[in-house]
């Protein structure tokens, strides 16, 4: 790389010590990045040391042109001396200098190394998996298909794309395990996870050492960092920073509202809209919306609630659908169209309607034994419609999804309203799920679709039913 004129003039300007202190950072800069400038300064310090050899050995033998030595200074001898302190300086200096900034740039290159390896270092791993599940890493290249023991890195994009899907993350530790650089121990893994599941998307960032920080662009999930994990767990939702050294909770989170719930330890949260620090202690929630920003307050878990009827506030979205009437006694959500891909198969196109229900009731929703599904739709054509909802464990993760087909023999002819209910126990549990039975769990989403044809499919109302409320409604 060769040198321009104003950056030879910079070098000249050092060398006769007459650089300017505001240029320093500039010839810093110069020294660093160009390889020109150093041998530069280096040949001046070679031909600075044969200069001065010369002239030392011209006084020790004398000038035949000149006047012997004698006990009087020659003027050229006088002017001599301070040229040899001059040079001899300047070879002193610029050694240094090159030697100096060879040391710097070597441990600044061993240093962006360092960074670069801890970047690169995973932040997670897939423990288990299940439904259909996503990932699209920091390169932007999808992962297919994703398998337990994947390492997840900052920067990678995971998604769970069904509402029976659920990913299980193992936190990784971070940084070196000594002050003198030492291989982390690889058996200290961190004992914190974090599970993902339904319609969720995770995204995982950079963190300073012993933290993990990502985004929850929607969806749930459960942190588990009891106090033997090390470092803080951070989670950043469209209106809240939830943080996690030593906590169990759960976090859901829509574009507008995150819900944090504290089972053991307890976690402080950053509302966003008005930079409120709260503190959620075990058996604590808070509710932050952008709806109804007042209300923002921790208070005491409420009981569970048996019964559930579908409630959409102006302003809400479905989680699939989309929405034909807000007004009162007549909701009407139509169904959208969904790719659904399949192991080793072409993508089947369903058409779904979708409900989260923790958005439409202030108290967890739980199962119990005879309770009923009441659906209440339409259809412009004739279709089988299959019917199904999902539960988590209270105050936890995905458990499972139950479904059940309805022949359009069962439902109104086409265009009328029709009204369907349906027991608990005629759904049937998906294959390769952890729980065969919804009771005692907590009903998360609730839908309804029809398979490859679009029969106009709407919902306008969805109830669960206990069995003490048709007892009485019976009666």
């Amino acid at each position: 790389m060769n040198l321009s004129d104003a950056e030879q003039e910079l070098l000249m300007q050092f060398i006769d010590r007459t650089l300017a202190a505001d240029d320093e950072p500039r010839l810093n800069q110069l020294l660093q990045h160009n390889a020109s400038a150093r041998q530069f300064l280096q040949d001046m310090a070679e031909l600075a040391i044969v200069v001065a050899d010369r002239a030392r050995l011209r006084a020790a033998v004398g000038d035949g042109g000149r006047t012997p030595p004698g006990t009087g200074r020659p003027a050229q001898s006088l002017a001599e001396r301070p040229r040899r302190s001059w040079i001899g300086g300047l070879a002193v200096v610029t050694v240094c200098l090159v030697l100096g900034g060879a040391l710097w740039g070597a441990e600044r290159l061993w240093s962006a190394r360092q960074r670069v390896l801890l970047d690169n270092e995973p932040c997670a791993r897939i423990q288990q998996l299940g439904g259909l599940v996503q990932l699209l890493n920091g390169r932007g290249q999808f992962v297919s298909p994703v398998q337990p023991g994947q390492p997840l890195r900052a920067g990678d994009l995971l998604r769970t794309q069904s509402s029976d899907a659920w990913v299980e993350l193992q936190l990784q530790p971070s940084g070196p395990a000594s002050e003198s650089g030492a291989p982390r121990d690889a058996g200290a893994a961190s004992t914190a996870s974090l599970i993902v599941s339904g319609h969720s998307g995770v995204k995982l960032l950079a963190a300073p050492q012993g933290a993990r920080s990502f985004v929850l662009e929607r969806g749930s999930l459960w942190i588990d960092s009891p106090p033997t994990s090390r470092g803080e767990v951070s989670v950043t939702t469209m209106v809240a920073e939830i943080h996690a050294s030593q906590a169990v909770c759960s976090l859901q989170s829509s574009a507008d509202e995150s819900i944090v719930r504290v089972k053991a330890g307890e976690a402080w949260v950053f509302e966003r809209l008005t930079s409120r620090r709260l503190t959620v202690r075990a058996g604590e929630e808070v509710t932050i919306s952008l709806l109804r920003p007042e209300a923002t307050r921790v208070v005491r878990q409420p009981a569970s609630v048996a019964q559930w009827q579908l409630r959409l506030p102006e302003g809400r979205e479905a989680s699939f659908g989309t929405i034909l009437s807000h007004t009162p006694g007549e909701l009407r959500i139509r169904a959208a169209p969904l790719l659904w891909p399949l192991p080793e198969r072409e993508p089947v196109l369903l058409h779904v309607v979708a409900i989260a229900a923790w958005q439409c009731s202030d108290s967890p929703v739980v199962l119990t034994p005879g309770s009923r599904l009441r659906y209440r739709g339409r259809l412009q054509r004739p279709q089988m419609v299959r019917f199904g909802f999902s539960t988590a464990r209270v105050q936890g993760v995905f458990a499972g999804k139950f479904e059940i087909d309805i022949p359009a023999e069962r439902l109104a002819a086409s265009g009328e309203e029709w009204e369907i209910e349906i027991p608990l126990a005629d759904f049937h549990p998906l294959p390769t799920q952890a729980v065969d039975s919804p009771l005692g769990m907590e009903l998360t989403d609730v839908y309804a679709l029809t398979i490859t044809t679009d029969a106009g499919l709407e919902l306008h109302d969805i109830e669960l039913l206990p069995a003490t409320l048709l007892l009485e409604q019976n009666q």
